[in-house]
């Protein structure tokens, strides 16, 4: 049994890893950077690389913006990263989604396992809001 909050839990069940990926991914849309530019208000931009590939994000290109930090990556070499299992920016280390707040915990959309499964992909830490 694994404790959560201090309380004795059912073991986390194993999630397949192509899942979580597949997970996160739909957590961090593809939209074209010149769209980003758009809504940062930016009518030109100083060039832009991607720190994966090291090349140029250009205005067409597909990207995924992360939540925490707004770092910007082409939607690829995001995906890579992603899938060999990391969670964090590849740039800054920033988690890739806001941490949630114990407060938050109770408002999880009424799956009583969604709190278990975000313990199981993140870790204890990430959930409770610690570093």
């Amino acid at each position: 049994m694994a404790r959560i909050f201090g309380h004795r839990s059912p073991s986390l069940v194993p999630v397949p890893f192509h899942f979580i990926v597949e997970s996160i991914k739909r957590h961090l849309p593809s939209v074209q950077y010149g769209d980003i530019l758009k809504r940062r208000g930016i009518c030109i931009a100083k060039e832009c690389i991607c720190i994966v590939c090291m090349n140029s994000i250009e205005a067409s290109d597909g990207v995924r913006e992360l939540c925490n930090c707004c770092h910007v990556f082409h939607k690829e070499c995001l995906d890579v990263w992603i899938g060999q299992g990391h969670a964090t920016c590849p740039l800054c280390r920033a988690k890739l989604f806001p941490l949630i707040q114990r407060e938050e915990l109770g408002t999880l959309g009424g799956d009583p396992w969604r709190m278990e499964r975000m313990v199981y992909l993140f870790g204890e830490d990430y959930v409770m809001g610690t570093s």
